[in-house]
């Protein structure tokens, strides 16, 4: 209840758009992961399309923002539109789905596409819900974002060397590497 806004509503109750948009981005994952109650569609699609744009704005216009947060934010509201749907179109009064977790495989699912991350990206969020049954559920949603990330374009960090110009180890190196020792490519006295 400390992480609910009240905003402009009357005392005692709570505003979800404030709740989303005015606390630390932490505070919204935790809303998206576990708030108990449903939250409403039409909020979340409204905040999943601001939060998306702002997160490709300031990521284009190269402002030192960051990606890993807004991208799980992103997915996790993503992921949380389509619990509520789920329960809001089969189950009517019923809650079928925990909203919550399909807010955590959006999240993942979101983020692993951006980034290409799989393996890494699965324990760290196994370590954080400390739930080892979404195993399965995280890495089939990490290798489907994968897998469709991979058919249109390169991870999103790999396109940021490539433009940078920064220099990238190959995978494989040229043949003619394992015969260089250290004396070739050193000089006697370096300064």
């Amino acid at each position: 209840a400390d992480r609910l806004v009240q905003f402009y509503c009357a005392e005692g109750y709570y505003s979800e758009m404030a709740t989303m948009f005015f606390v630390p981005a932490e505070s919204t994952l935790h809303q998206l992961f576990h708030f108990p109650k449903a939250l409403d569609i039409g909020r979340l699609v409204l905040f999943f399309v601001t939060f998306g744009a702002f997160t490709c704005w300031t990521y284009g216009i190269n402002v030192a923002s960051g990606l890993f947060i807004p991208s799980l934010l992103t997915g996790s509201a993503l992921g949380r539109i389509v619990g509520e749907a789920i329960n809001m179109l089969v189950g009517g009064d019923a809650v079928l789905v925990d909203a919550g977790t399909y807010s955590l495989i959006g999240a993942a699912a979101m983020l692993g596409g951006m980034a290409r991350m799989t393996i890494s990206l699965a324990v760290i969020l196994l370590e954080s819900t400390g739930d080892y049954q979404m195993g399965l559920p995280l890495m089939l949603a990490l290798l489907a974002a994968r897998w469709t990330g991979n058919a249109f374009n390169h991870g999103l960090y790999d396109m940021h060397i490539a433009i940078n110009g920064w220099p990238m180890l190959e995978p494989d190196p040229d043949p003619c590497i394992h015969q260089l020792r250290v004396r070739d490519v050193m000089a006697r006295r370096p300064f």
